[in-house]
């Protein structure tokens, strides 16, 4: 909420004197000018001993830039720790940074950037505002909190955050995905705001198989992973948990089930995806009603209440990042059951292709197949804007966002299948 409240804040813009004159924060451009010009931007980021021994053994017999890249990134983040304080200019400097292994976000990504371009390659920092800093829509210096890397390979972006041990190139911690930024290349006197690069679709592929017991009892195993900032999120919320905690949570938040044979797979690093595994037994999944079984096809991954409650919304719903969510559920059913009755194959799509929920299931003599892709696909504020009732399935214009696919995605999903006997003779007529 903080980036939708306004305000008014006071700072020097320029100084108009007889004889002098100096602007500070007229245009944007006079912010990157001043930030620029500042003694850890002019001069600090060209000072390369004490790091310029251990990163020529790094990167010996290295001709690749996006490898080099790579490396100096791991190293930065290996030896330096944030302290935990913001900041657009160095709190310690390279040197002692290095030492003590910690400084702030000026010490740890500044160097970064002297890093690379000792490595002869084109990086330059871009001070920003973070979201719980608010969004400055006109040229300020106080306003801006942080800087972060942006780096030229090949004429292709790449953005870099090395404060986060679970960040990667182009996976910045969410915080500093807010509007633009400024970049501030001194050498070239390029001083203007330029985009942050959008993230890329971040995919959750869940895999259930089970089987369902005349008592309504379903046996199974689950296979999930997890890309890019799903990645990122789940290796946050993991590392902070041992295992046993973090089971007893999965089992809490789907309905109290037991699992066992739990694994996971790649939650140190910060590269590539996260999977997820294990069996569960879950009691009461169906309810059987004389001969008939009723079953919540997505069983225990649907949500049961709608967190969407507001009679109106008035601002956008920030989601972080854009994400497909893709569940491909198969149950098979007791012998001598077969599926009479499912819900309805349900698409529905956002305007300007802004995202999608697609719910198809399939019923046979002896197994439910159920697909759900659910894909947001929002750029820049990666949400949007709910402003009629949840319930309501209609929109009337483009701003209405259709707030039936919200409702669809996450409630719809808990129609009933019944799964009636087929030696029923009031069935069977």
């Amino acid at each position: 909420m903080d980036n939708y409240r306004t305000g008014v804040m006071f700072e020097l813009v320029s100084i108009n004197l007889p004889g002098y004159f100096r602007s500070y924060s007229q245009s944007w451009s006079d912010v990157a000018r001043s930030i620029g010009n500042s003694d850890d931007f002019k001069n600090q980021l060209d000072k390369t001993k004490s790091f310029d021994e251990n990163l020529d053994i790094l990167l010996s017999g290295e001709n690749d830039q996006l490898k080099k890249m790579e490396i100096i990134f791991k190293y930065v983040k290996d030896n330096i720790i944030w302290n935990g304080i913001d900041g657009k200019y160095f709190y310690n400097g390279i040197k002692k940074a290095l030492k003590e292994k910690k400084g702030n976000v000026g010490d740890i990504n500044l160097s970064l950037v002297a890093m690379l371009r000792y490595a002869g390659i084109n990086a330059n920092p871009v001070v920003i505002s973070t979201k719980d800093n608010g969004i400055p829509f006109f040229p300020t210096l106080e306003r801006l909190n942080y800087v972060i890397v942006y780096a030229v390979i090949n004429e292709k972006e790449y953005f870099l955050d090395a404060t986060d041990e679970f960040s990667d190139v182009n996976i910045l911690p969410i915080k500093d995905y807010n509007w633009r930024g400024v970049l501030v290349d001194s050498k070239n006197m390029v001083w203007n705001l330029i985009d942050i690069k959008d993230p890329d679709l971040s995919q959750n592929y869940f895999v259930v198989n089970g089987n369902l017991s005349l008592d309504g009892e379903l046996k199974g195993t689950l296979k999930s992973r997890y890309t890019n900032h799903s990645a990122f999120q789940f290796r946050k919320k993991f590392k902070d948990k041992n295992i046993d905690s973090h089971i007893a949570s999965i089992e809490n938040n789907y309905e109290d089930m037991e699992i066992s044979n739990y694994e996971v797979t790649n939650t140190d690093d910060f590269k590539g995806f996260v999977s997820e595994s294990f069996e569960f037994n879950l009691e009461n999944a169906a309810t059987k009603v004389g001969e008939d079984i009723y079953i919540k096809p997505l069983s225990f991954l649907r949500t049961k209440i709608n967190p969407f409650t507001e009679e109106e919304r008035m601002y956008p719903m920030d989601f972080g990042y854009p994400y497909k969510a893709t569940y491909a559920v198969s149950i098979t059913i007791p012998d001598g059951y077969e599926v009479l009755s499912s819900p309805k194959p349900t698409i529905i799509e956002l305007p300007n292709k802004l995202g999608s929920y697609k719910y198809l299931i399939n019923g046979s003599m002896d197994n439910i197949q159920l697909s759900i892709n659910f894909e947001l696909n929002a750029g820049k504020s990666f949400g949007f804007l709910l402003v009629t009732n949840p319930s309501s399935t209609t929109t009337s214009s483009s701003t209405q966002f259709a707030p039936a696919l919200i409702k669809s995605s996450l409630m719809e999903l808990n129609e009933v299948i019944f799964l009636p006997l087929t030696t029923s003779a009031e069935i069977n007529t």
